[in-house]
């Protein structure tokens, strides 16, 4: 990721600066806080914005780093630079959805409200998959929905788009239908996250 973030930078005239957390590295992180708040894989990636804003995030490392990175700092760009012109919501939408697959809704429990021995749960409550409208807009369709915090998050019946795309890479006889009815747990058996789980 730091060869794809150099070639990013110096293509798009904006600078990136890169830092891997971890034992042996520049940053280490000797409490685990880190590993606790930042919501990616071991080798998911954050693009942080100078005011501490996460402006993009990939949970593991990405299939074209480049590419991914390329989408998102654009986004990002394109919006700074639209913010102090007259720019209308429908250009501002155009832009970010090129960028964005899925688009993730989080909600937690109100810290007010717990007792002091209870944690606030963060649980995923819907998963929309950005998919492109009839107009020169987008639109999103539901793939995951959660009802309430702490009910079961459950697959709407419908599929990401380019699921051809996806099953390629997925391990001989599995399949997206199978994966999202819950018949085939991640991760697969000789996947890079063998020892993950729920």
């Amino acid at each position: 990721m730091i060869a794809a973030a150099a070639k990013v930078s110096d293509d798009l005239g904006v600078p990136l600066k890169t830092v891997i957390i971890g034992p042996g590295r520049e940053v280490t992180d000797i409490y685990y806080d880190w590993a606790r708040l930042r919501e990616v894989n071991e080798d998911g990636v954050l693009l942080v914005r100078p005011d501490k804003f996460i402006g993009w995030r990939s949970m593991s490392l990405p299939a074209d780093p480049e590419l991914s990175l390329r989408d998102a700092l654009t986004a990002l760009v394109n919006a700074a630079i639209m913010a102090g012109e007259n720019v209308g919501e429908s250009i501002v939408r155009k832009v970010f959805s090129t960028a964005l697959d899925f688009v993730v809704h989080l909600d937690r429990d109100d810290v007010n409200r717990l007792g002091p021995d209870e944690e606030a749960r963060r649980q995923v409550m819907e998963v929309l998959a950005v998919v492109p409208a009839m107009t020169d807009d987008f639109s999103t369709e539901p793939i995951f929905v959660r009802e309430a915090l702490g009910k079961a998050l459950v697959w709407t019946g419908a599929y990401p788009p380019e699921v051809e795309l996806i099953e390629r890479s997925l391990p001989e006889g599995t399949t997206m239908t199978a994966i999202l009815e819950g018949r085939i747990q991640a991760p697969f058996p000789g996947s890079r996250d063998e020892g993950w789980s729920r």
